[in-house]
């Protein structure tokens, strides 16, 4: 549901937009943002190509 993880210090996703979702998953790849623990987010989506991270976004904004 796209809810989170607080105690992990995971975000909620739910109502979030596909843009702003598909620039922050580029902004990790690109390591222009690195507020992530652990670097998970920037492990992540460097591994992402561009289509991916259009789906992921797609899909996730739609979480409710």
């Amino acid at each position: 549901k796209g809810r989170g993880n607080p105690s992990a210090g995971f975000p909620s996703l739910h109502g979030q937009y596909a843009a702003y979702l598909e620039k922050t998953l580029h902004d990790f790849k690109n390591g222009e943002r690195a507020n992530d623990p652990n670097a998970v987010m920037r492990q992540v989506a460097k591994h992402m190509s561009d289509e991916e991270i259009a789906a992921v976004s797609d899909y996730a904004s739609t979480l409710k």
